[in-house]
This record gives C-alpha cells, structure tokens and sequence, in this order.
C-alpha cells in the first residue's frame, strides 16, 4: 500500500471514529457498529448495520461533496474496482462530510442520479485522480436538497450547532 492511499485510509477512519463518537452521543436512533477487519468490510460492508462514512477534506473550500465510485490502492495498478456507491455490500446509508458538516443519503438514490449521468438523462461533473473516480455535487445544489436524509452541522467540540 503507497504512502499517500495508506495516509487518506488513516484520515478516514479517524473521520469514522469522529463521526460513530458523536451519532452514539447525539442521535441514539442511528448506533454505528464498525467492522475492522479487511475481511467483514470487504464481505459485508464498513458497518455491520449498513452506513458507508467518507471524509471529504475540501468540502469547506469547494462547497462540493466528492461521491466516489471507483478506486485502486496504488497509481500504477490499471484498473479501478467499484467503491463508495458502486459497492455491492450491505451499505444503504451514505454519510459524507468533514469536521464542520456532514450530509447522509441514501446509497439507492446517489446511485440512481449516478445512473442518470451514464444514461445522459443529467450531467454529473466527473473526477478522476491517480487512486479515485467519482462526480462532484453541490451542497446547495438542487439534488443534494432533495435527496438528503439528514444535514448535520458540528461546532469545535463535536456537538450540533
């Protein structure tokens, strides 16, 4: 595994860890059980119940939410596997956000509106690095409004604003 995926891998679950500590203090309804292991992830899904946390560390300065669709731990591999969204496991919630804020979806809708740019019925702004393919949406976007679960906002101490 290169320096700079292990890097972003370390970044996330610290992010995950954040986000399980506050939903655990903050809304009891929605408890989240990780799985740690490399096996029950890629067997099951992050989370025993179903919620898939990204951390998008420039959704403060773009006001843009990375959705990911495909990934590969290493620049120089050739082909990218299905990740984020486009991962058949368990996953049905889809969290997305930084230390100031976090957007849940459904996964079933940012795959249909994903479909949608395939298909050209919408145009997704698409994005491809060395390590990560995926589209760009807007938080104040028309379909990021609609298709939100839940916005919540985070102060410095991890609490809701």
């Amino acid at each position: 595994m290169n320096e700079y995926y292990s890097g972003k891998l370390k970044q996330g679950e610290e992010y995950q860890d954040f986000v399980t500590d506050y939903l655990r203090k903050m809304t009891p309804c929605i408890i989240m059980m990780n799985y740690t292991s490399r096996k029950y992830q890629y067997e099951h899904g992050e989370t025993a119940n179903g919620i898939e946390v990204k951390f998008d560390g420039r959704l403060h300065e773009t006001r843009n939410l990375y959705i990911e669709v495909a990934e590969k731990s290493d620049p120089y591999l050739q082909s990218y596997i299905p990740s984020g969204i486009m991962r058949d496991d368990n996953t049905w919630l889809y969290l997305i956000g930084d230390y100031s804020e976090a957007f849940i979806f459904s996964k079933k809708h940012l795959r249909e509106l994903y479909q949608d740019h395939l298909n050209k019925k919408r145009r997704l702004e698409m994005r491809r690095i060395d390590t990560s393919q995926g589209f760009l949406l807007k938080v104040d976007s028309e379909p990021c409004k609609r298709m939100c679960i839940m916005h919540i906002k985070f102060n410095e101490q991890g609490d809701t604003q």
